[in-house]
């Protein structure tokens, strides 16, 4: 399961620090819109939230990856239109 919190991060041009593993970090990586830290691991996550606040250039171009990330594959209409093909296909198979 994608946290939905971390899209609306991304939407907004945020960086994010994900403490989860799975997909949702898979996605932040390939987004390269912020750091996947180990769960359980607070001096970890500081250490991330302060790299953002150390190098904001650095968080502002993770930010902007994120926001252009989400656009690209995860709005509305593109959902709607992968969607559409699958049901297409699905209706062939019928």
């Amino acid at each position: 399961t994608l946290p939905v919190k971390m899209f609306s991060s991304l939407a907004c041009g945020v960086p994010v620090v994900l403490s989860v593993a799975g997909e949702g970090a898979e996605l932040l990586k390939s987004a390269n819109a912020g750091f996947v830290v180990e769960p359980g691991n607070p001096k970890v996550m500081a250490e991330a939230i302060l790299k953002f606040y150390h190098n904001r250039v650095l968080a502002k171009e993770l930010g902007e990856n994120g926001c252009r990330f989400v656009a690209e594959n995860y709005n509305r209409k593109k959902s709607a239109e992968k969607l559409s093909k699958k049901l297409a296909e699905i209706s062939n198979y019928v």
